[in-house]
């Protein structure tokens, strides 16, 4: 495994402010989300439950395609940075519509939110990665700073608006999901715009910069449709064990309602480390199959009904999941902004999220009427296999490609 020390490669304030910037956008936005369906049953508005889970769904369908609209938009009329604040000012007034209690405000200010968020999530990606042109080996580094963000803010905001929301009133959390919105424009308006960078050398040729590209949206892919198959038998375990009466210790930690907290502890120490050393985005996420393998196991040795015993095993489930979460999670982004001509990285973003979101659809498609039933089991199976044989198929090209360059630099 190749991993070479970083030298003369820096984060900057640019990163710190944008962080910042994304966590309180997704705040906000996520904070909103936690009560909106609430909202919806609520006397004031009175749509029944079936109603407002069709609309929620609707409105997370439709989300996909305006983020494609709002990609083409940030790489040919409007600029990332123009996109960003457009978009931001579209979903902090949509979000506020929601002070309004009627149906007029519920529909526009979707309409509003969702050409918003189409608009600045395609857009704040490419507009953060693009800054990292001129020191390509910290996008892995840069990518987790911008997940750990997107995470902390997420889960602080669910937590904060959700009980505002819902204990105090809908007004209140609808108003904080709309400020966290705008403090987000606030720290990007006044943040250093990245101007137009030139791409580093590129690391290897034009076509193989394609065939790595296509690899990854494979990857991306076929993880988004087993990912939620290992998350549905884990949730079931979380449930069984917390309904038993267990000792407090470190094992029961991980028995906790919200999980987040697993990633932004483990992202840390990768964050310190991935700013400093550099390693293939290839190699890491032949580490994240080995450890899907793990959980795949795991899952396969623990009983339905478990006992107090297990609680350990499920614990190191639960680590190896967070892991491959802090390796997976900022790559598909690194080796976009790494790969794709700079006119059309913010397209090829936001069409990403296509492939991956079917396939997140269609996993759902699979009944669980047991821990891990044959069907479930099954995909994993063959998804866990298929990765494996890619994977080492790259890995075996990589070393000989590696081989014959040194060979090559020998005999010259």
């Amino acid at each position: 495994m190749n991993i070479h020390k970083i030298h003369h490669q820096n984060h900057d304030r640019f990163t710190t402010t944008q962080s910042i910037a994304i966590a309180f956008e997704r705040a906000g936005y996520y904070g909103f989300r936690a009560i909106l369906i609430l909202y919806l049953m609520d006397k004031s508005i009175q749509l029944g439950r079936i109603d407002a889970i069709e609309l929620y769904a609707w409105f997370t369908a439709l989300l996909v395609g305006m983020k494609i609209i709002g990609g083409l938009l940030g790489d040919f009329v409007l600029g990332n940075r123009k996109a960003i604040l457009l978009g931001g000012v579209l979903q902090t007034a949509g979000v506020l519509l929601f002070s309004f209690p009627n149906l007029t405000s519920v529909y526009l200010g979707l309409g509003l939110i969702l050409f918003g968020s189409g608009l600045y999530s395609p857009n704040f990606i490419a507009h953060f990665g693009k800054h990292y042109y001129r020191k390509l080996k910290l996008l892995d580094a840069a990518f987790s700073i911008y997940q750990f963000a997107c995470n902390l803010g997420a889960f602080l905001g669910v937590l904060l608006i959700g009980y505002l929301g819902e204990v105090v009133s809908w007004t209140l959390g609808f108003c904080i999901a709309g400020g966290f919105m705008l403090i987000s424009i606030g720290f990007i308006f006044f943040g250093k715009s990245t101007g137009d960078f030139q791409p580093a050398v590129q690391a290897v040729p034009p076509k193989n910069a394609s065939r790595k590209l296509l690899f990854a949206l494979l990857f991306f892919t076929l993880y988004s449709a087993i990912h939620p198959l290992i998350l549905v038998p884990l949730n079931d375990l979380q449930l069984n064990f917390s309904q038993l009466d267990l000792p407090k210790n470190f094992a029961t930690f991980f028995l906790m309602p919200e999980t987040p907290y697993i990633y932004a502890i483990l992202a840390i120490p990768f964050i310190f480390l991935w700013s400093k050393y550099y390693t293939s985005q290839f190699i890491k996420l032949i580490a994240a199959l080995v450890l899907s393998a793990g959980i795949t196991g795991i899952l396969m040795i623990i009983p339905q009904v478990p006992s107090a015993g297990y609680v350990y095993v499920f614990a190191i489930a639960m680590i190896l999941l967070s892991l491959c979460e802090v390796l997976v999670s900022p790559l598909l982004y690194s080796i976009i902004i790494e790969y794709v001509n700079q006119k059309y990285v913010t397209t090829v973003l936001a069409l990403s999220f296509l492939p991956t979101t079917i396939a997140l659809y269609l996993s759902r498609l699979f009944p669980y009427n047991h821990l891990l039933p044959a069907a479930g089991s099954l995909a994993i199976l063959l998804g866990l296999t298929a990765f494996t044989i890619i994977g080492l198929t790259l890995f075996i090209r990589r070393n000989k490609q590696q081989l014959n360059n040194d060979t090559f630099n020998e005999t010259n």
